[in-house]
């Protein structure tokens, strides 16, 4: 509607039945936007209420107060029509610049979870790659805005991320903020666990804590470590084939405790482990398993006999008198 005051106007100069205060006003109006360079500034810089006030507040203001009826024609007006014809393709553009923002705001949102031993892939619209882990969720936006790709994550997703330099991917867990343009990265932060993680294999990442002001920047090999417990951020060395190696079936256990590693067995094949000798949870368990079924799995880890197991359905039953 508002394409149409001006459009309005126009004709009233071509017809010569404009006010002189109307006459004078648009030329002054158009000739303010025969500066290309700063009219594309504008398009981009300003929002669509301030980019609309520049454009009409002078024009409603004079139009209402003038009270001359004179008639006047303005001179040079076929190079005026010229201005004004390049003036509105530019309002249409900045109108479709907006509608589209506006479109992408409003995107639906889309989300995906997985189950106990299951994992999926996805494809974002910016092309980036996800590979979700189990009992995870993920959300995010159909279409990604213009200015941010925003990512919501519970439990663990490795990313591949697209690169664009205008639009930097950020992933928002319960306990971190992790910024990036395009990297290869693995986020972990399960509600059940006692440490949240990012770990980067490839470009830079920015990782906010949310009780903390200051932000880690991480590069390639390092990983941001978050102790849920004692509220403390540390930033280690990591294994990338140990941190990554879920989303190519690979588990790996190095000294690791029996207590620590059952979350991670418990999600990769959808089973409940339960011990029935506490102080198994202990015992260290050293393993590198790819494609494994949960049978072999388990006969790799308790091959020396003392800890026993039990498949009944999905549940798996420990038992036994402790580690060697």
């Amino acid at each position: 509607m508002r394409e149409e005051e001006i459009r309005e106007l126009l004709e009233k100069y071509e017809q010569g039945t404009c006010t002189p205060q109307e006459a004078k006003l648009l030329e002054e109006f158009l000739n303010s936007f025969q500066n290309e360079e700063d009219t594309q500034l504008d398009l981009i810089l300003m929002d669509e209420t301030r980019l609309e006030n520049k454009i009409f507040a002078n024009i409603r203001q004079n139009i209402a107060q003038s009270q001359s009826k004179q008639i006047y024609r303005m001179p040079g007006l076929i190079r005026l029509t010229g201005i004004a014809a390049s003036f509105l393709f530019l309002l249409g553009l900045a109108y479709a610049f907006f509608q589209n923002s506006e479109k992408a705001s409003e995107s639906p949102m889309l989300s995906h979870s997985t189950k106990s031993g299951q994992r999926i892939k996805l494809k974002l619209s910016d092309g980036t790659q996800v590979i979700l882990n189990a009992e995870s969720t993920i959300s995010y936006p159909k279409i990604f805005s213009d200015d941010a790709r925003k990512i919501k994550l519970e439990g663990e997703a490795y990313f591949e991320v697209a690169k664009d330099v205008r639009r930097p991917f950020r992933v928002q867990t319960k306990n971190s903020l992790t910024e990036v343009l395009g990297t290869q990265f693995n986020v972990k932060d399960y509600p059940e666990d006692s440490i949240a993680s990012v770990s980067l294999l490839e470009g830079s990442v920015e990782v906010n804590a949310y009780n903390n002001e200051k932000p880690f920047l991480l590069q390639p090999g390092k990983q941001w470590s978050w102790n849920k417990n004692l509220q403390e951020e540390k930033l280690l060395d990591f294994d990338p084939i140990k941190i990554t190696g879920w989303k190519d079936n690979i588990l790996i256990f190095d000294e690791l405790r029996l207590v620590e590693a059952i979350p991670m067995i418990e999600r990769h094949f959808g089973v409940e482990i339960i011990l029935e000798n506490q102080k198994l949870g202990q015992c260290r368990l050293n393993l590198r398993s790819k494609n494994y079924t949960l049978g072999q799995l388990l006969q790799g880890v308790f091959y020396s006999g003392n800890i026993k197991y039990e498949i009944v359905q999905r549940t798996v039953y420990l038992r036994g008198e402790g580690c060697i």
